[in-house]
C-alpha cells in the first residue's frame, strides 16, 4: 500500500492513531462476524477439495526486493494464481521466483514477502467482507495497518509453484464508522505461521 506523503496518508495517520488509542473498545463490542466455521478450515490445501468459495483469479505479481550486505541484492517474486474466499477465511495459490547474491543463500520464501503478501491478502479478503469489488488496478479502497504479529517460520519452504497461504479470519470488530480491527491466524504450506491483528480503513465513503 502506497505510503507516500500526502493529504490522504496523514488522514488515514490520524485515523489509525484514534483507533489504535481505543482498542480496548474490542472487549466491549460484540463485532461483525460473518457466517463462520472455522473448524473447516484445517491446513492450506485442504479447502480446496471442499467448498470452491469466491474464486477469484488474479495473476498480479508481488516483489520484494532489498540488501542486507551493500551491493549484494535480494529478490523474490510472488505470481499469483487465484485466491479463493469465504465469509471466514481466504486462501491463496501462487508460484515464485527467488534472486539472491547472497553466498549460499537457499532458493526458499522470503518470510518478509510472506508479510507483503499477507497485506494484500487482508485486503481482499475485506473487500469481499464490506462487499466492495475487488479491482487490482482501481484506486485504493482500503487501508491496511498491520498492528500486532507473531511469526514462527521453523523450517524454510523451498517450493516453488503452487504454494498456499491460508488466512483463517478469528474476528472482524468494527471500532467506528469506516475502520475495523481485523484478527486472524495464518500458515504458509504449515511451516511459516503468522498470527496477528491488523486495522482497516475504507476510503470509499
Amino acid at each position: 500500500m502506497d505510503l507516500s506523503p500526502g493529504t490522504g496518508t496523514q488522514y488515514s495517520c490520524k485515523l489509525l492513531e484514534e483507533t489504535m488509542e481505543t482498542q480496548q473498545l474490542r472487549t466491549a463490542q460484540p463485532g461483525l462476524y460473518p457466517n463462520k466455521n472455522l473448524y473447516h478450515y484445517q491446513q492450506p490445501g485442504s479447502v480446496l477439495s471442499g467448498s470452491d468459495g469466491l474464486i477469484i483469479e488474479d495473476n498480479v505479481e508481488n516483489k520484494i526486493s532489498f540488501n542486507v550486505m551493500p551491493n549484494r541484492p535480494v529478490e523474490e517474486r510472488l505470481i499469483m494464481r487465484r485466491y479463493r474466499v469465504w465469509d471466514d477465511a481466504i486462501e491463496a495459490e501462487f508460484d515464485r521466483e527467488y534472486f539472491s547474491s547472497m553466498e549460499k543463500s537457499p532458493d526458499h520464501l522470503i518470510f518478509v514477502t510472506v508479510l507483503v503478501h499477507l497485506q494484500k491478502m487482508i485486503y481482499v479478503y475485506m473487500c469481499h467482507y464490506c462487499g466492495i469489488p475487488y479491482d487490482p488496478y482501481n484506486h485504493e479502497l482500503l487501508k491496511v495497518w498491520p498492528t500486532q504479529l507473531d511469526i514462527s517460520m521453523p523450517k524454510l519452504i523451498t517450493k516453488k509453484t503452487k504454494i498456499h497461504h491460508l488466512l483463517k479470519v478469528k474476528s472482524v470488530i468494527e471500532m467506528r464508522p469506516k475502520q475495523f480491527m481485523i484478527t486472524a491466524d495464518s500458515s504458509v504450506e504449515n511451516r511459516i505461521a503468522v498470527n496477528g491483528e491488523a486495522v482497516v480503513i475504507r476510503l470509499d465513503l
